[in-house]
């Protein structure tokens, strides 16, 4: 019994500190998805955006990150478009408005969906994660990421983003 209070109170203490501190980050980026063993791949111009609901300090948050984006498959010629949508744990830049952190992270399992119009529109959907290292460059913090979905269908994907 001592235990589940104890680690009851330890949860309530780690994210009561700003939970009504509700807000947006959003970025742009351009990237890479290399699409199955086929090779081909798809270059994109994305929109990176957050929605935080618990911030844990000035430096830690949990949110609702979603990052639409539009692009040019290589392999057959066609526009690309879609958007992840999952929950992301950030540290460090860009993991809230008021951080001063240099570096940092963040990570998210994701749900992906997509079309491909070449001819014909053809949709999916996908499941994986994503991870970025976030640094800042004086009041700018920036972000390499690298995302894989792993169902229906393997691919990686890297971009580089700018946080505003």
């Amino acid at each position: 019994m001592f235990k589940k209070l104890l680690a009851t109170l330890l949860v309530f203490s780690v994210f009561s500190t700003k939970t009504n501190a509700t807000e947006y980050i959003h970025g742009i980026g351009a990237g890479f998805d290399g699409l199955n063993a086929a090779g081909a791949g798809t270059i994109s111009v994305q929109y990176l955006g957050r929605v935080n609901f618990v911030n844990m300090s000035d430096d830690m948050s949990i949110g609702l990150q979603f990052t639409p984006y539009v692009g040019y498959n290589l392999g057959v010629s066609g526009v690309a478009a879609g958007i992840s949508v999952g929950p992301e744990f950030s540290f460090g830049p860009a993991a809230t408005k008021d951080t001063k952190a240099p570096i940092g992270f963040g990570i998210s399992p994701i749900y992906h969906f997509s079309a491909l119009i070449a001819g014909g529109a053809v949709t999916g959907h996908s499941a994986g994660f994503n991870a970025a290292f976030r640094f800042a460059a004086g009041e700018m913090p920036m972000s390499v990421n690298t995302n894989v979905l792993l169902v229906n269908g393997t691919s990686v994907g890297i971009r580089y983003a700018l946080y505003f």
